[in-house]
Parts: structure tokens; C-alpha cells; sequence
């Protein structure tokens, strides 16, 4: 039997703010071949280590061999209230310095994986993005006397680069003109059929006659007895005018197959003409969307310093809904809010017993008081700390006796999330949502911070970069007080890029967790780290165990998140890891 809750968990806490402790310990019990991870901290490195773990050994018969028990332990009554919820999302593949590079391009290819596999765009954001560097200080588009853009629009008109402009006619391309026969002389009327000589006739309108006489004589000179004794006169005039005949018919054919032509050449030239515009266009058009239309500073002013290729970005909260959900699915345990408190033996008695890891489970007061509900003992056979800044302080609680802990240093930032009327992308569920990206955008601020202005696939745009080291670490990631005035600073810088129409959506203060190297803690910490004392080991043969860091991303715990998870969970097995982080396993 499997029980996951201690007695009295679900009734409230006492209206008066009484601290209750609930004595009865509760043993989640583990078939003795299966494995069990417990990870602490609730954030997106967390979940996503969880996910893979979960993915990778999940089976749809629990009794299966290689099904693996997954707990995920959570103090904050609010989940994702520090980074993994008010962080900016931003993706990159490779903006990473040698040691980070291999986890920074395997966590780019995840991210689109999943978002691919599970309507990212639609469920979490996810899209591609043009990254830009921002000029504020950019000097305006030169104008000539009349205002306009000083442009070279000459090029524009004369497409076959002749020098005639638009105006100008391409004469190889008219049909010949057919020689009057009207202003033929005489001597070369005799060489014309007789059909033409009519033609002729009546060109001239009877004004200038035309000297027949000789032929027709000629034609008469036997008379009658040279028709009546042979058809030969016959046939040969009938030939010349049948092939008179046959000669006006084919220049009438001529003529109208040069009009047809002619006519399918304009109008396929129209065509053509119609699908480069329309080309041309949609290129014009991609490019607008490519480019960050919304802002308010001139376009030439972003350079861009990455394509839609290498970033993309994600609303982090949305992110971290859909991996619990699907860690919750897969059969991970939550266990939320609770807080470690210690590691015990299974066996008090046998010291080579299965490692237990004594779970405090809480409830918090309507004045914000935390109170203990009861205790829940949990089997440990592998510990995963990825509890972010606060990840010192738990590993001191379970390792008292550890002769150094992990140096895990904060950073708060500031950020907020606004809507405009100016940025309004198409929503993510239709089908050319896709095809539009979004845009990150980095610049400088004459007070001293560098701004971080991100556009979302869902319509808002996040605002951040406003960091401090001195903000004090509250106890619980929502006690976290946002600073009214670094609020009012963000605000006014998003007025002045994108337009005073903004709508404040929501402000936050997160807390990043820097190590001294400035790269992740990613790492199986040796038996000598701990300190001796009670620490999770192997539970059999082929189960895995110990002690896993997974912290210190800084401003890049989301981009790194889905490789980080991956390659903790391969660690945990006892695999090869996707990519290589033998620079990062330094603490």
C-alpha cells in the first residue's frame, strides 16, 4: 500500500494562527527493486529532471523492470514564484562559451522537440526569434528638401537597366510591321500575284492606275483556242490564285498568331509581373514582421545579432504548468508545499538499510504564518538539489557535517510584463502563427542597466534587466517584495520604446542562482563532499544512487533547463550522458 498523504492533511490550519504538529509518520513504501529519486525544488531545472527521469524509465505497468519512483519536493506555497514564473524565456543555441556550449545547443534542440511534439507555440509561447541589438541613440533616416527618405528610386524604374526608365519602350520586343504594297513601284507589281494586284488597286483608290494591259494581252495572246485545247491555262490560274490565296491566308494567319503571341505575352508578362509584386510583397511584409515593427525608435537603429534560427523564447510559467502536468501523468509524486528536513534509515537498527528522506509538509496561515501539518518519510535512493539560490541552505541541512557548501550566490532582477496595441502577433492556435516571430531586443539605458525587452508569442511583452546583488533572499521564493520604484523605471522605459498606450500586466522580483565560475553546477558530489553521516546510496543491483547538484544557471536556468534535466536523469541511470558537461562539473 502506498499512501501519500500524512493524518489530518487537507483539514485547515486553525483560524488563530496556532503552530500544529502533526505526530504521525507516514513511510511512502517502494516495491525493494524499484528505485526512487527524490528532487528538491519545484522550479523548471526540477521539473525538467523529473520529466526526462520520468520519461525515460516510465512504464505502463508500475511492476515493470526499470520503472523508477520520482518525487518532487516544493516549500513555496506558490509554485514557479521566482525565476521558473517571472523569468524572460529567452532560448539561444549558441550564444554559450566553450564549456556551456554543448548543454546550450542539446537544451535549444529539446525546447523545439518538445514544442514541436506538443503545440509549444499554442501551450507555452514557444517561437522562434530575431534577435536585435538596440541603438537608442541612432540618428534619424536622412531627408531631402520635400521630407522624403533621400532614396535612389531610379533603379526602380528601369527594370532591364537600359537607362529608359519606366517610361521607356523595349522596340526588339514589337511585332515587324508589314510593307505597304500600295507604295510598291510598278516593276515590282508584275512579280505579285493577282490577288495583290487587286490589293493594290485598292490601295490607290483608282487614283494612280495600275498597268495591266501587257499581262492580260499576254495572258490572251492564243485566245480562246489555247484554253479550248488545253486546261493548262486553266490549272496554272487557278494555282496562281489558289497560291495567292493561300499567301493572304497565311499572312492573316501570320498576323493573328503575332497578336495571340503578342496578347500571351503580356499577359503571362502581367502575370509574372503580378506574382513578382505580390513576391516582392510578401517578402516586404516577412521582413516588417521579422523586424521589430512595435518599437518606437527608428528601424534602422536594431541591428540584428542573431535570426530566427538560433533563438527563440518561451513563457517560462506556461512551461513549467505543462511539464508538471505531464510529470503528474507519467506518475511523479508532488509533494507541495513541503520542506527536507532530514535523511534517516529505513532500518534505524541496520545501518546498510535503504536511505529515507524525512519530509516536513506545511501549510501556510491567511497571515502568511508557515505551519507544520505533519511529517512524511520518503525512500531516497538518489537526491537531486536543484533548489536554485536556496539550494546552500538545504544542503546544510542535510549534510550539517559537510566540509564545504555549494557557494550559490542570488540575483535578484526586476521585470515587468505589458501589452500594447502596437505589437498584437497572431494567436498562437492558427495556422500562420508560425510564420510570424517574435523579437528579442537588447540595449543600453543612460542610468546604468541594460534592458531586456522581449515580445511574446501570446501578445505581452516582457520587460527586464534591472538586476541587483544586495536584495535580501526572503525565506520562501513569494515572500520576494517587489521594489515600487525599479517598477516605475521599467515602466517608463517601456513608454518611451513602445508607446504610452502600455497596459501593466503584472510586475515580479526573481532570484537567479550565480555560481563564482559563472557556469552551472551540473554533478555527482563524492561521499567526502557530504561529510559522512546518512547520505542516499545504490538500493540493489542496477539502481542507481547519490548525491546529484543541478544549480547556479544564472540568467540562463530557462534556455538550459530542458538539457540540464536530461542529462541528470542519464547521470542517475548510470548512462552516457547526450552531451558533454565535463566543464561543468566544478562546485
Amino acid at each position: 500500500m502506498r499512501l501519500t498523504q500524512p493524518m489530518g492533511v487537507g483539514k485547515p490550519p486553525p483560524s488563530d494562527g496556532r503552530v500544529v504538529d502533526v505526530v504521525v509518520v507516514v513511510v511512502v513504501c517502494t516495491p525493494p527493486a524499484m528505485p526512487s529519486t527524490v528532487i528538491l525544488g519545484g522550479g523548471i531545472v526540477g521539473l525538467a529532471t523529473a520529466y526526462y527521469l520520468a520519461t525515460l524509465t516510465h512504464d505502463t505497468d508500475p511492476g515493470a523492470s526499470g520503472h523508477h519512483d520520482v518525487h518532487l519536493v516544493e516549500p513555496c506555497p506558490e509554485l514557479f514564484a521566482s525565476a521558473s514564473g517571472h523569468a524572460g524565456g529567452f532560448l539561444a543555441e549558441d550564444w554559450f562559451n566553450p564549456a556551456l556550449a554543448p548543454l546550450g545547443a542539446l537544451s535549444f534542440r529539446l525546447h523545439r522537440e518538445l514544442a514541436q511534439a506538443h503545440t509549444g507555440r499554442a501551450l507555452w509561447g514557444w517561437s522562434e526569434t530575431v534577435s536585435y541589438s538596440l541603438d537608442r541613440n541612432a540618428s534619424i533616416v536622412t531627408t531631402d528638401s520635400d521630407g522624403d527618405p533621400d532614396i535612389d528610386l531610379g533603379a526602380m524604374d528601369d527594370d532591364d537597366g537600359d537607362g529608359d526608365g519606366a517610361g521607356g519602350s523595349d522596340l526588339d520586343s514589337e511585332p515587324p510591321l508589314s510593307p505597304d504594297p500600295a507604295s510598291l513601284p510598278d516593276s515590282e507589281l508584275e512579280i505579285l500575284p493577282r490577288a495583290l494586284l487587286r490589293r493594290v488597286e485598292a490601295h490607290r483608290g483608282g487614283q494612280e492606275e495600275v498597268d495591266t494591259t501587257r499581262r492580260i494581252v499576254l495572258d490572251d495572246e492564243d485566245g480562246d483556242a489555247l484554253f479550248g485545247l488545253s486546261r493548262v491555262p486553266v490549272v496554272e490560274q487557278r494555282t496562281a490564285d489558289a497560291l495567292a490565296a493561300a499567301e493572304v491566308a497565311a499572312e492573316a494567319q501570320a498576323a493573328a498568331e503575332a497578336a495571340a503571341q503578342a496578347t500571351a505575352e503580356a499577359e503571362a508578362e502581367a502575370e509574372a509581373d503580378a506574382a513578382a509584386d505580390a513576391a516582392v510583397a510578401a517578402t516586404a511584409e516577412q521582413a516588417r514582421l521579422e523586424s521589430p515593427y512595435w518599437l518606437t525608435t527608428p528601424s534602422h537603429a536594431a541591428q540584428a545579432i542573431s535570426d530566427r534560427t538560433t533563438t527563440s523564447q518561451i513563457n517560462p510559467h506556461q512551461l513549467c504548468e505543462f511539464l508538471l502536468e505531464k510529470c503528474l501523468s507519467m506518475g511523479v509524486h508532488l509533494h507541495h508545499p513541503a520542506r527536507a528536513a532530514e535523511l534517516v534509515h529505513a532500518d534505524p537498527s541496520d545501518p546498510d538499510s535503504r536511505t529515507l528522506i524525512r519530509l516536513h509538509l506545511l501549510a501556510t496561515t491567511s497571515t502568511g504564518r508557515e505551519l507544520r501539518r505533519g511529517t512524511l518519510d520518503v525512500l531516497c535512493d538518489s537526491l537531486v538539489l536543484a533548489a536554485g539560490c536556496w539550494t546552500p541552505d538545504v544542503f546544510s541541512t542535510l549534510f550539517p557535517h559537510a566540509p564545504r557548501v555549494p557557494a550559490v550566490q542570488r540575483l535578484g532582477g526586476h521585470s515587468i510584463v505589458v501589452r500594447t496595441r502596437a505589437w498584437q502577433p497572431p494567436p498562437p492556435d492558427t495556422p500562420d502563427a508560425a510564420s510570424v516571430p517574435c523579437h528579442a531586443i537588447y540595449t543600453s539605458d543612460p542610468s546604468g542597466f541594460s534592458p531586456e525587452v522581449y515580445a511574446r508569442a501570446g501578445g505581452e511583452i516582457w520587460i527586464g534587466g534591472l538586476n541587483t546583488a544586495v536584495a535580501p533572499l526572503p525565506a520562501r521564493a513569494s515572500d520576494a517584495k517587489v521594489a515600487p520604484e525599479s517598477v516605475a523605471r521599467l515602466v517608463a522605459l517601456a513608454q518611451e520604446l513602445i508607446g504610452e498606450d502600455i497596459e501593466l500586466v503584472e510586475s515580479g522580483l526573481c532570484f537567479r542562482p550565480i555560481s563564482p565560475s559563472g557556469k552551472p553546477m551540473i554533478v555527482q558530489m563524492s561521499e567526502k563532499d557530504l561529510g559522512g553521516g546518512i547520505a542516499p546510496k545504490a538500493g540493489g543491483p542496477g539502481v542507481g544512487g547519490g548525491v546529484f547538484l543541478a544549480t547556479g544557471h544564472g540568467p540562463w536556468g530557462i534556455s538550459l533547463s530542458l538539457g540540464t534535466g536530461l542529462v541528470v536523469s542519464e547521470m542517475i541511470l548510470g548512462r552516457p550522458t547526450s552531451t558533454d558537461i565535463r566543464g561543468l562539473n566544478k562546485w
